[in-house]
């Protein structure tokens, strides 16, 4: 999930595949990922831990949040580009961004996303998307414990600014769903 700018020369492009229904494109921050076609709401776009390949997936690591917060500023904002929790404690990131080529790492976030989880650990079309828009996601239904550094720029009526860690609790609240592995905390922080 490109959420710092990239340069050309720090992201190697990712794998072409005529027969998606997206495609990755540079934006004024670094790249994005855009619909080729209408996506019907509900689309299944992407599943748990999707790689480009063997050598995408092992260039990720598994750290604890105590690990994330004995790392140093820059490599912490190397390993926080492409983060995401695959437990409330555990965060999957890369200190080398430049492995990263699979599609869903290159989905932006926005505060009113149209995509999103299913409850499950796939994303999915939250409302149909047109040709040419945008996928994005709001990054606080998948980072439970690290804030984001970059200040969101959405543009949305109810932009919060920053994506923080706690943010989930709010999220949950307006309908948007986790992964499958925070439903005890999402079900705790609806019902009690």
């Amino acid at each position: 999930m490109d959420a710092l700018p990239a340069t050309a020369s720090a992201t190697a492009p990712p794998v072409s595949d005529t027969g998606a229904p997206f495609e990755v494109r540079e934006t004024p921050t670094g790249r994005g990922l855009f619909a080729r076609r209408l996506i019907a709401s509900g689309t299944a776009l992407f599943g748990e831990d999707d790689w480009t390949d063997e050598a995408e997936r092992r260039s990720f690591s598994v750290l604890s949040a105590a690990q994330l917060d004995h790392l140093t500023p820059a490599m912490r904002a190397a390993f926080l580009r492409f983060a995401y929790n695959t437990s409330p404690e555990q965060i999957a990131g890369t200190f080398r961004p430049e492995t990263v080529r699979h599609r869903s790492h290159f989905i932006n976030h926005s505060c009113e996303p149209n995509a999103g989880y299913d409850g499950q650990d796939h994303i999915v079309a939250l409302r149909r998307i047109s040709p040419g828009e945008e996928i994005r996601m709001d990054y606080g239904t998948f980072s439970f414990s690290f804030d984001h550094g970059f200040s969101c720029a959405c543009g949305e009526w109810g932009c919060r600014g920053r994506v923080r860690r706690d943010d989930w609790r709010a999220l949950v609240r307006t309908g948007l769903r986790l992964p499958g592995f925070m439903r005890v905390l999402a079900d705790r922080a609806l019902w009690g």
